[in-house]
């Protein structure tokens, strides 16, 4: 796109009526910019498709936040700070909102993520959101043990949650 660019503002003038368009492809660092923007946008783009899946889970918007954050971060400083700022500013708000123990949860179940290693007290927050909803299901105190025992097993990988489901993940069912 550059060269076809630089080539309509070098040797075609005439197809471009607008000085200012001429202008800003000759600024020095247009294509620099548009660099730029392709490298924030594309994760977000990736973002919204995997999110409009119809097999989208809590999971799947918690790490699409992640890498976007992982983006910015990536994002010199320098490029433009008032971007960068608005940028931080949002995903830090959403967040924030996604610091929520059945956010959390969600994403540890995600078989895809079990493995992810996870802040301080968080599996902490998993066991007791994962007993708040048992004790709404109607859970007693031992369907609610019972429950956390099965969590700490399947984060261990301990039997019966120890099988390779790559397989499952390949079928047209899933």
């Amino acid at each position: 796109m550059e060269s076809v660019l630089q080539e309509i503002v070098t040797n075609h003038q005439n197809l471009l009526t607008n000085d200012k368009i001429k202008t800003i492809i000759r600024a020095r660092n247009f294509f620099s910019n548009l660099r730029v923007l392709l490298f924030v946008l594309n994760p977000l783009r990736k973002a919204v498709l995997a999110l409009e899946s119809r097999s989208a889970t809590l999971a799947d918007c918690f790490l699409s936040l992640a890498r976007l954050v992982a983006v910015l971060n990536k994002l010199s400083k320098s490029f433009d700070l008032a971007f960068h700022s608005h940028c931080a500013k949002i995903i830090n708000k959403r967040c924030v909102e996604f610091d929520d123990d059945n956010y959390v949860t969600c994403f540890f179940l995600d078989p895809r993520y079990r493995s992810a290693p996870l802040k301080k007290y968080a599996f902490r927050r998993i066991l007791l959101c994962a007993a708040s909803i048992g004790k709404k299901l109607g859970f007693d105190r031992y369907e609610c043990e019972t429950l956390c025992d099965q969590i700490i097993k399947y984060k261990d990988g301990m039997e019966p949650f120890d099988l390779d489901t790559t397989f499952a993940r390949d079928n047209p069912l899933n």
